[in-house]
C-alpha cells in the first residue's frame, strides 16, 4: 500500500467503526439451525462465497470456477496449484523447509522410508495443495451444538480478515484516546525488515526457513535493540493505569524531565511479497515526536545479525520515499488530503495484510495471486500469524474497543454456551462426534541445511549497492 494520503479513502477510511468486526457489517448466516433455534446472542454471521472471483480484472492463477461443477476439494486444490506453476517458477517444486529448527504441520511433511523414523517437508506445491484442500473443506464445516449450529471458519477467511482490520481500528482508536487523555499527539514509525529470498547458490530459499529466520531476527535481536533505543529516550511501555498527563507535569516541575510521561508500543505485520515470501513491517506507536534517525540502530542491528539481509533493501534515506525502510508520520484523523499526517492508521497498515483489493473488496482465497496463496500456505504450515501485537498494544486495543459505539461491540451470549457435540460438512453430509478438543500436530523435519545455504552479506555498515 502506498504511503500517499489518497490510499486512505474508501471502506478503510477514518470511519473506524465501519469494518471493526464481522458483526459490525451485519453479515449474518442462516438465521436458525435445522431445528429453528438461534445461537445465544443472535444469529451467527455467514461465510463468504468462495466461488465468487473478486480479482478486479487482475491476472490470477486459476480461472473462474463454475459453481455447478461437482469437484472435490482436493481436485480444486490441484487445479489451482497446476495453474500456479508458471507464476511460481523456481519455487513451487522446492521443499518448504530443510531445517531441523523449523516445525511444520503434520500435513506438510512426509515420512522418510527405509531410514528409520523421521520427516521431510513436502514441496511448496504439495503444501499449497494440502492447505487449499483443508481451507475449502473448512469453509463447509459447521460445529453443531444442542440447539444451534456455528460455522467453523478459520483464520484465513473473510471474517478473520475483518477481525484483523477491526483490531487495527481498535488499536488506532485506543492510541488516540490515550493521547487525548494526556494531551499529546500520536506518532507512528513504520519499519520494514526483510532478507534475501535467494540462497548462496542463486536459487530460491526454502520459504518456511526464510520466515522462521525473519521471526528469529525480530524476536532475538531487532526487538531488543528497539527496546534499548526507547529506554534511552525515557519512554515506557503503555500502562492504562498511569496518568501520563500528570506524570509529565510532575516530572517537568520537579526534575525538568521532558521525557516523563512518554510511552511506546508496536504491532508487527507479515506482508506477502510478490515472490511469495514474507516481508515484516513493525509499526511503532508513540505519544511523542520521533524521527527516522531514531531507528538507525534498530535497522543496523537487523542487517548485522541477519546474514542474508543487505543494506540495499534497507535504505533509510532513499530519494524516493517509497524506497525507504523507515517512515515516520503523525496520525491525525482530521488531516486532509495532501497533508503530511496520516488520516487513518488502520487503513495505513491494513494494506500490508493484502486482504482487500484497491476497491476495498475482500479477495477470496481462490481469487488471490499464486504468490499470496503460497504465503498463506506457509503461514498455515508453520502456525505463523499475520499480525502480532505487543502486550501494551493489546491494552491499547482494549481501550479502543471500549470507545466503540455499543452497536458495534460484540454480542455476548445469553447465558452459558454448551459444549459442541459434532462437526458436520454441509456439502457432503459427513458428521463426526467431538469427543475431546483437538490440536494441531507439529513436527520437525530432517536437517539438511546444506541444500539451502543462506546467502551471506557483510552487515553492520551500509553498502552503496548489493543485490539479491
Amino acid at each position: 500500500m502506498s504511503n500517499e494520503q489518497q490510499s486512505l479513502v474508501g471502506t478503510h477510511s477514518p470511519d473506524w467503526a465501519s469494518l471493526s468486526t464481522p458483526e459490525e457489517t451485519e453479515a449474518t448466516g442462516p438465521e436458525a439451525s435445522e431445528n429453528g433455534d438461534q445461537p445465544p446472542g443472535g444469529p451467527w454471521h455467514s461465510k463468504p462465497n468462495r466461488t465468487d472471483p473478486q480479482n478486479g480484472g487482475e491476472k490470477v492463477c486459476t480461472p473462474e470456477i463454475d459453481e455447478e461443477r461437482e469437484e472435490t476439494y482436493r481436485e480444486l486444490a490441484k487445479e489451482f496449484v497446476k495453474n500456479a506453476e508458471g507464476d511460481l517458477e523456481g519455487r513451487i517444486f522446492r521443499a518448504l523447509s530443510v531445517s531441523g529448527d523449523t516445525r511444520l504441520r503434520r500435513e506438510a511433511v512426509r515420512e522418510r522410508r527405509g531410514q528409520g523414523r523421521g520427516y521431510r517437508a513436502k514441496t511448496v506445491a504439495g503444501v499449497m495443495q494440502e492447505f487449499l484442500t483443508w481451507f475449502l473443506e473448512q469453509e463447509d464445516l459447521v460445529i453443531r451444538f444442542d440447539s444451534f449450529d456455528m460455522e467453523a471458519g478459520s483464520s484465513f477467511d473473510k471474517d478473520a480478515a475483518l477481525e484483523r482490520y477491526g483490531g487495527l481500528c481498535d488499536l488506532e482508536r485506543g492510541a488516540l484516546e490515550a493521547c487525548r487523555q494526556s494531551g499529546d499527539d500520536l506518532y507512528t514509525a513504520l519499519l520494514g525488515i526483510t532478507a534475501s529470498h535467494l540462497n548462496a547458490n542463486g536459487e530460491y530459499r526454502c520459504v518456511a526457513d526464510h520466515w522462521r529466520e525473519m521471526k528469529y531476527s525480530w524476536s532475538n535481536h531487532t526487538r531488543q535493540e528497539q527496546q534499548r533505543v526507547f529506554d534511552e529516550l525515557g519512554a515506557e511501555r503503555y500502562d492504562p493505569d498511569v496518568d501520563y498527563e500528570l506524570r509529565s507535569a510532575i516530572g517537568y516541575v520537579l526534575d525538568d524531565d521532558s521525557t516523563a510521561g512518554r510511552w511506546w508500543e508496536y504491532v508487527r505485520i507479515a506482508e506477502p511479497h510478490k515472490s511469495g515470501f514474507a516481508h515484516h513491517h513493525i509499526a511503532v506507536l508513540t505519544n511523542f515526536e520521533i524521527s527516522v534517525e531514531t531507528f538507525e540502530p534498530v535497522i543496523a542491528r537487523h542487517v548485522k545479525e541477519t546474514p542474508s539481509a543487505n543494506w540495499s533493501a534497507h535504505e533509510m534515506y532513499a530519494d524516493d520515499p517509497d524506497d525507504r525502510c523507515v517512515s515516520v508520520n503523525q496520525i491525525d484523523p482530521e488531516s486532509e488530503e495532501g497533508e503530511e499526517a496520516v488520516g487513518s492508521l488502520a487503513s495505513y497498515l491494513s494494506g500490508y495484510l493484502s486482504e482487500f483489493d484497491e476497491n476495498d473488496e475482500y479477495v477470496e482465497m481462490l481469487g488471490k495471486p499464486a504468490s499470496e496463496v503460497m504465503f498463506a500456505a506457509t503461514a498455515w504450515a508453520t502456525g505463523s500469524r499475520k499480525i502480532d501485537y505487543s502486550n501494551g498494544g493489546h491494552k491499547l486495543k482494549a481501550l479502543g474497543y471500549e470507545q466503540r459505539p455499543e452497536k458495534y461491540k460484540k454480542r455476548e451470549p445469553d447465558g452459558e454456551v454448551p459444549p459442541p457435540i459434532s462437526v458436520k460438512n454441509t456439502k457432503t453430509g459427513d458428521e463426526h462426534d467431538i469427543l475431546e478438543p483437538g490440536s494441531v500436530e507439529m513436527v520437525s523435519v530432517e536437517d539438511q541445511q546444506h541444500l539451502d545455504p543462506e546467502k551471506q552479506f557483510p552487515g553492520g555498515v551500509p553498502l552503496e549497492a548489493d543485490t539479491g
